[in-house]
C-alpha cells in the first residue's frame, strides 16, 4: 500500500488575488490557510456552502439580512470559495448570493451525477453535457468544469471513463464530494491513492454530515438511518454536558488527520471537492433537518454524541468540522453557514483549532460513538427513492 501525501496548507506569503484593499480584513486574510488547485487558483481551506441559504425547507428559518452579512463577512475574512446550485431552495440560495453582488461563477459543476445512473442519463452526461461545457470553456464563457456526487465510486467511475473517451485531454478540473471524511464515514481514505495518482485535489463538504454531527441535530429530511441518528444524538448530548459544540469537533477532526507523504504521478489534473463535513447537519448539536436521508440508526448514534457534547458545552459541529478539515486529500472544506455565530465558530476552527477541553471531548465522543472502522452513511438511499418515484410515474 502506497503512503499518502498530506495536502499542503499555509498562511499566504503574499495576499491572495481575492484580497481587496479597504474591504478585506487583512489580519484575518493573513491567518486564513490557502492551497493551490491544479487549475492554478489559490483557494481558502474553509469554503462557504450555499445549501444553508436554501430557505426554511432546507435547514429551517433564518434571518435573510444576517445571512447576507454572513456571506460578506466570510469573504472579508478570506473565504474565497462559495458553492451554490438551483437545487438549494429552488433558487433561493442563488437569490441571496445575488443580493451580495456575486454575479458570476468560476467553477461550473454537474451536480449529483449518481442520479444519472438511475434515470439512464449517464451517457447523456458524457456525450452531450460535458462536450457542451467543454465548448463553453473553450470560448471562455466558463473557466472550470467539475462534477459532484455522494458516492466516491461514482466519481472514480466518471474520471476513468473520461480518461478513455478523451485520452490526453483535460476535461474535469475539480470533483466535489460530501460527508465522506467525517466522524461517521472516512471512506475517502480508501480512494486517496487513486485520486492522488491522478492529481485529484479534494474539496470536502459537510464535515457535520448535513447536520447529524451538531448539537442542534439534523433536519427532519436527513436520509441517515435511525441507528446513525441515535449515535449522533448520544455524542451531541455528551458535548452539551461539556459545553462543547459537536460540529466544531467534527470540523476539527476532518481538518487534522495526518497521513504519510507520497510522490504524485499521472497527468489528469482534477480537483476533488469534499462537501458537508457535518453530514448535512447530522454531526451538530442542533441535529439534521427533517428531510435528512440518513437512516434512524445513524441519526440515533449522532443524537447520542450530540447529547454528550451538550453536557460538556461543546458544539458537535465544531468538532466535526475540525476533523474534516484535517485530512490529507481535500484542498477546501465546504461548510454551510447562514448566521454570524456559525461563521465565527468555523473561522475559529480554521485559524485556531480546538481548545484542550474541546479536544478531550472529541476524543471521548470518538471512542464512545464513532469507531474508526465504522462507515455510517446513507449512500444509495436517495437514488433508490428516486428510482421508485420514476417507476410509480410510469405505472
Amino acid at each position: 500500500m502506497k503512503a499518502q501525501k498530506k495536502t499542503s496548507f499555509s498562511e499566504p506569503a503574499e495576499l491572495p488575488p481575492t484580497y481587496v484593499e479597504g474591504f478585506s480584513h487583512k489580519e484575518k486574510v493573513n491567518r486564513m490557510k490557502y492551497s493551490k488547485l491544479h487549475c492554478g487558483l489559490l483557494i481558502s481551506a474553509l469554503g462557504f456552502g450555499g445549501g444553508s441559504l436554501g430557505g426554511k425547507n432546507f435547514y429551517g428559518e433564518f434571518d435573510e439580512q444576517e445571512a447576507i452579512e454572513t456571506v460578506v463577512e466570510a469573504v472579508k475574512c478570506g473565504v474565497n470559495y462559495i458553492d451554490t446550485a438551483p437545487y438549494y431552495g429552488h433558487g433561493f440560495s442563488e437569490t441571496i448570493l445575488g443580493k451580495v453582488s456575486i454575479e458570476h461563477s468560476i467553477f461550473l459543476q454537474i451536480h449529483d451525477i449518481e442520479f444519472a445512473l438511475v434515470n439512464k442519463q449517464w451517457n447523456v452526461i458524457k456525450n452531450e453535457t460535458l462536450p457542451y461545457l467543454m465548448s463553453l470553456k473553450q470560448s471562455q464563457e466558463i473557466k472550470h468544469i467539475g462534477i459532484s456526487a455522494l458516492p466516491l465510486s461514482v466519481l472514480k467511475q466518471m474520471v476513468e471513463e473520461l480518461k478513455q473517451k478523451y485520452p490526453g485531454q483535460h476535461v474535469i478540473d475539480f470533483v466535489l464530494t460530501y460527508s465522506k471524511y467525517t466522524l461517521l464515514d472516512n471512506s475517502l481514505v480508501h480512494y486517496g491513492n487513486y485520486f492522488q495518482e491522478n492529481k485529484v485535489d479534494l474539496i470536502n463538504a459537510s464535515p457535520i454530515s448535513l447536520g447529524l454531527l451538531s448539537n442542534q441535530g439534523p433536519p427532519d429530511w436527513h436520509p441517515a438511518k435511525c441507528d446513525i441518528k441515535f449515535k449522533c444524538t448520544e455524542a451531541s448530548n455528551d458535548c452539551k454536558k461539556n459545553n462543547v459544540e459537536l460540529g466544531k469537533l467534527a470540523l476539527y477532526f476532518s481538518m487534522n488527520q495526518n497521513f504519510a507523504k507520497v510522490t504524485l504521478c499521472g497527468d489528469n489534473k482534477v480537483d476533488l471537492i469534499n462537501a458537508s463535513p457535518i453530514s448535512l447537519g447530522l454531526l451538530s448539536n442542533q441535529g439534521p433537518p427533517d428531510w435528512h436521508p440518513a437512516k434512524c440508526d445513524i441519526k440515533f448514534k449522532c443524537t447520542e454524541a450530540s447529547n454528550d457534547c451538550k453536557k460538556n458545552n461543546v458544539e458537535l459541529g465544531k468538532l466535526a468540522l475540525y476533523f474534516s478539515m484535517n485530512q490529507n486529500f481535500a484542498k477546501v472544506t465546504l461548510c454551510g453557514m447562514n448566521n454570524l455565530k456559525v461563521l465565527r465558530s468555523n473561522l475559529d476552527v480554521t485559524m485556531n483549532g480546538l481548545t484542550e477541553h474541546e479536544k478531550s471531548v472529541l476524543k471521548s465522543v470518538r471512542e464512545k460513538y464513532f469507531d474508526s472502522d465504522l462507515n455510517l452513511h446513507w449512500e444509495g438511499e436517495e437514488p433508490e427513492q428516486y428510482k421508485q418515484y420514476l417507476q410509480e410515474k410510469v405505472e
